[in-house]
């Protein structure tokens, strides 16, 4: 049986899409079966924040794909939506990925260029294969229709002169409040496009006479770039009629329904002869990978880092952009000031600009008090909690313990707060508490607390009598997953594929039992306590994985009296089962 490679994400359009690609790559280079799960997505509104973006949308299967191309490669039903483990792969060979034991069938496709992962992938060649490849997948009619209608316009408004794109990036990285919590996460603050930097593209692409299309996931900010930038430049008719927006392209309402917008938009954006995007833009960087041979121009490399400073001081106030754009943009100026090591009272001034945008975003108050714990101002820090936690503290300790756990994205500051628990530091020791009891600490908060408590101020008092353990932070799913039961199933399954995975899985199994019986979870919240337990509950349980390990467990308590017999009975039903639920599931596929 031939290795199976999935495209499993379930995010949008522009990563799924990516994640096939790579895929269909690997599978053809490493002769593996490949295949893909698929749901329709409903991400986003067309307004938030009282500015209309362009909605994420993800169409079914059945609305994207031939009916052939789904019975071929779906297994939807039959595998869930999962990430992917390419990232231990980093600067390795690429057969690393085939002969390492690290991953266990069905691997899970990335959705990262294979070329900036491993080490012996020429960039030129596999642009070439995933332009080729994506000629290969399977798009019905009415998406067909669309690469064509795409491949003609792109041809008609080059003009017989050179076309060029911009993609600027927004979105969620910028309107979304976890993201706006997260901003100092490199995959957001390279994912968006800060504007001022996008305006001066669009000057020196016109003042060279080259034709412009302008597209973006913020369609307020296009209407009000096409309305601020010929009088802010004194652009000629000639070059107004170069510079044009992706919000112009259709007339009559042509193209109302929005995923095949978004997919004719990329189709477009990947004829172009050159591109200017971001390098963590999923939707861009699939135009870059399709289409014909282009320039692609990573719009945070173009320009120093010196430029990128100065053209946020030049542009910002001259454009009418939302206030999280103008928040955005402050914040990639910090940054820059930060990284080209301006003093911290110039660092500070573009957060006190952020806050005046948007003075709820607490990511900005989180990064003032790190300043003044850097400039040693550690009473003005303490000064400044007691405002905060007075006025806003659930908001502040939210966006101070946003990200994954462990892994907060604040977690650079964290030792300011646990280096400053003194009796005069009152504000300032409640967060390091906090902070100490998230990281699991719990012997610094019980030796510490009590001295706190006895206070005689009353909010100081009431303030560490509200200090808060979290909770586990996993879901029904997680816990159920990580049962004994499924990921020895799991482990069988996945070993199946192969003479050395058969061979190795006994030893697997035993270590996976053993290593259960020693680090088994803790769990201080029942199982029913949580929102997903009933989805939890109904999948997992149902699942080939924790059958086939129920089984094993079953047949070991019982050994004595034939377990193993009655385990391999077992085996055998559920094979049956599964392979008449997936020839039933095809089926319908197929004529539904």
């Amino acid at each position: 049986m031939q290795r199976l490679i999935l495209a499993s994400r379930d995010d949008g359009l522009g990563e799924r899409l990516r994640a096939m690609l790579n895929a269909l790559y690997l599978a053809h280079r490493f002769n593996l079966e490949f295949g893909f799960v698929w749901h329709a997505l409903q991400g986003s509104t067309k307004e938030l924040c009282a500015n209309e973006l362009a909605p994420i949308i993800v169409p079914a299967q059945e609305e994207i794909f031939t009916q052939e191309f789904i019975q071929k490669y779906s297994f939807n039903g039959q595998f869930e939506d999962a990430l992917d483990e390419f990232g231990r792969f980093k600067r390795k060979s690429i057969q690393e990925f085939i002969t390492t034991a690290a991953l266990n069938p069905p691997y899970r496709a990335t959705q990262k260029r294979l070329d900036t992962i491993f080490n012996d992938i020429n960039t030129q060649e596999y642009k070439k294969q995933m332009s080729y490849l994506f000629t290969q997948i399977g798009f019905n009619e009415t998406f067909t229709k669309l690469i064509e209608k795409a491949k003609i316009k792109a041809k008609n408004l080059a003009k017989n002169t050179q076309l060029s794109v911009l993609h600027i990036r927004a979105g969620d990285a910028i309107f979304k409040k976890s993201n706006q919590n997260g901003v100092v996460r490199s995959s957001i603050y390279f994912r968006a496009l800060s504007f001022p930097l996008a305006v001066e593209i669009i000057k020196e692409e016109i003042e060279a006479n080259n034709t412009l299309l302008v597209f973006s996931d913020d369609l307020s900010l296009l209407k009000t770039l096409k309305k601020d930038l010929p009088v802010l430049f004194g652009f000629t008719q000639e070059q107004n009629n170069n510079l044009l927006f992706s919000i112009d392209l259709y007339e009559n309402d042509e193209l109302e329904n929005p995923a095949h917008k978004a997919f004719y938009e990329n189709v477009l954006m990947s004829y172009a002869d050159r591109i200017y995007c971001t390098k963590n833009s999923g939707y861009a960087n699939l135009a870059v990978l399709t289409g014909k041979p282009k320039e692609e121009i990573i719009v945070y490399e173009y320009f120093d880092l010196q430029s990128q400073y100065k053209l946020t001081e030049k542009y910002l106030d001259k454009i009418n952009a939302h206030n999280f754009e103008k928040v955005f943009a402050c914040f990639q100026a910090f940054r820059l000031s930060k990284e080209l090591k301006m003093p911290l009272e110039l660092s500070k001034t573009w957060l006190s600009k952020a806050l005046t945008y948007d003075n709820e975003n607490e990511a900005y108050r989180i990064l003032w008090l790190d300043c003044l714990f850097l400039q040693g101002k550690i009473q003005e820090a303490e000064n400044m909690l007691e405002k905060i936690l007075f006025e806003r503290k659930q908001s502040f300790l939210h966006a101070l313990f946003s990200g994954q756990p462990k892994r907060y994205d604040y977690s650079f500051t964290f030792k300011h707060y646990l280096n400053h628990i003194k009796p005069h530091l009152p504000y300032i020791s409640f967060v390091a508490l906090q902070i100490a009891w998230n990281l699991g600490y719990d012997d610094l908060v019980y030796k510490n607390l009590k001295d706190f408590q006895s206070t005689k101020n009353s909010f100081i008092h009431s303030l560490f009598n509200t200090l808060e353990k979290p909770l586990m932070p996993l879901g029904a799913e997680y816990r159920m997953k990580n049962h004994l039961s499924y990921r020895l199933g799991e482990i069988m399954v996945k070993n199946s594929y192969s003479i050395f995975g058969i061979i190795k899985m006994p030893f697997i199994l035993l270590q996976t039992y053993l290593d259960f019986k020693q680090k088994r979870l803790k769990a201080c919240v029942s199982l029913r306590d949580y929102k997903d337990y009933e989805r939890a509950l109904k999948f997992v349980k149902n699942h080939a994985f924790y059958k086939l390990g129920f089984s094993l467990i079953k047949a070991q308590k019982t050994w004595y009296k034939g377990g193993y017999f009655y385990f391999f009975k077992e085996v055998r039903k559920l094979a049956l089962e599964y392979e008449k639920e997936r020839k039933a599931f095809k089926k319908n596929s197929f004529e539904g």
